[in-house]
């Protein structure tokens, strides 16, 4: 496999933890890609892609669908730069 093949990306603030843990084992052989609301899921994450999503609440973007899919879609040629090159990605979430 070649450099940026392999991703494994966090979402929300539960699933970029575990995804900077899984990283944490594997970092020369994959890519982070961590996406939250919540600035604090990308602390101490210098080496990974962040995608911030919606406004910081304390309610997070699960309560705001329509918002986070807006961010979203704004970031739509930054995620096909980041996902071009992949062909395995590692998904982590929870609710």
């Amino acid at each position: 496999m070649h450099d940026g093949s392999l991703l494994i990306a966090g979402v929300g603030g539960l699933g970029s933890v575990w995804a900077k843990r899984a990283h944490a084992r594997c970092a020369e052989e994959c890519d982070l890609l961590l996406v939250d609301a919540d600035d604090s899921s990308f602390e101490d994450s210098r080496h990974a892609h962040c995608l911030p999503l919606g406004e910081s609440s304390d309610a997070g973007c699960a309560a705001l669908p329509e918002l986070a899919a807006s961010h979203f879609m704004k970031a739509t040629a930054i995620m096909d730069k980041i996902l071009a090159p992949v062909e395995l990605m590692i998904l982590l979430t929870a609710l």
